[in-house]
């Protein structure tokens, strides 16, 4: 039975297919093509926003000194995320 790879390697790959795929939706929703924004990506936005909810109905989580990402919680108790960029 061939050996399995190493744990930290599958670690390592599944978070740079993570980063290449948000550097890529990032890209489209910059220019504007939001149609073209991967539905894993929506679906781990909306779930990071839900899980720092915490009740509230609004919250936003800076990543950087620029960047904030955004969600409420809508009537139907979905979750709508945005990002904001703060241009210099």
């Amino acid at each position: 039975m061939p050996q399995d790879r190493d744990p930290v390697e599958r670690v390592v790959d599944a978070v740079c297919e993570r980063v290449d795929r948000f550097r890529e939706d990032v890209g489209h929703a910059l220019n504007g093509d939001f149609d073209r924004i991967s539905e894993d990506t929506k679906r781990d936005l909306a779930e990071s926003i839900r899980d720092s909810m915490d009740g509230r109905s609004r919250v936003d989580i800076p990543v950087n000194d620029r960047v904030t990402v955004q969600g409420r919680r809508e009537r139907d108790q979905s979750v709508s995320v945005g990002i904001r960029v703060d241009f210099p």
